[in-house]
């Protein structure tokens, strides 16, 4: 008996800790309509948000590059050389949103989350030309 309340015990804080992480991972997803706010608001705040997406994704193709596995490369061809700052990430993700309100609805629009929406913007800025 006590290894069956046990059992359950566990399972109860495990799906209490489901709900946290699902809770949490939902409020770290930014919308468009959320970006749109924000960004009139506090911009340098949010060019720090941008940064670190954009950077991000960036990090995460030097680093499995490094390691011998596909990078996001093969997604989006970023010119080695160019560096780009919150301005152009911004650029770039105003471009994507236009594009996805004029192919989706304005509405369907303002629910998406802007970091696929970001990266997106990169594989049609910057194509790559193996495709």
């Amino acid at each position: 008996m006590k290894m069956l309340i046990n059992h359950w015990l566990k399972v109860g804080l495990l799906g209490i800790v489901i709900v946290f992480f699902s809770v949490s991972i939902a409020q770290a997803t930014l919308t468009v309509k959320k970006y749109k706010a924000m960004k009139g608001q506090d911009k340098e705040a949010f060019m720090l948000y941008i940064l670190g997406v954009g950077g991000g994704l960036a990090w995460a193709n030097a680093f499995l590059k490094t390691n011998g596995a596909s990078p996001i490369y093969s997604i989006y061809c970023q010119p080695p050389r160019l560096v780009l700052g919150a301005d152009n990430y911004f650029r770039i993700l105003d471009d994507e949103i236009e594009r996805v309100r004029k192919k989706n609805g304005f509405q369907e629009t303002q629910d998406c989350p802007i970091e696929p929406l970001l990266l997106y913007g990169l594989m049609n800025t910057f194509p790559c030309n193996n495709k």
